[in-house]
């Protein structure tokens, strides 16, 4: 009975496990994506700012 019990346990913690990895994997790409996207409008902006003078 014991061994049913770790078992069980084991698996949901190899679950819970490979949730959190792919939660982070998905806001580290979510981070990413924002930062470029932060640096390609600045650089936007700096190119219109000096296209204009």
């Amino acid at each position: 009975m014991k061994e049913k019990n770790r078992c069980g346990l084991t698996i949901i913690i190899g679950i819970i496990t490979s949730l959190v990895t792919v939660a982070s994997i998905v806001v580290a790409t979510l981070w990413i994506l924002d930062r470029k996207k932060k640096r390609e409008d600045r650089e936007l902006e700096e190119y219109l700012e000096t296209s204009i003078n």
